[in-house]
């Protein structure tokens, strides 16, 4: 488990998936709301030649889930 404060400096996770280590779960929680709510990040994900971008966002009452799982 990483617990990581938002900035505006990227944040690098490396998540190594294979046929053994095939899902993973990352959580956006807002302890607080900042000085403009709701908490957003935008997720870039780069999964082999492909990559995607995603706008996440939680407040104090929704947390924001993401799910990979490895696929073949």
């Amino acid at each position: 488990m990483v617990k990581e404060e938002l900035t505006r400096k990227p944040l690098i996770v490396n998540l190594e998936m294979n046929d053994y280590n095939n899902f993973h779960e990352v959580i956006l929680v807002a302890e607080n709301l900042g000085d403009i709510p709701p908490n957003t990040a935008l997720m870039k994900i780069k999964a082999g030649d492909k990559k995607y971008e995603i706008k996440i966002t939680s407040d104090e009452q929704k947390n924001a889930v993401i799910n990979f799982k490895y696929k073949e």
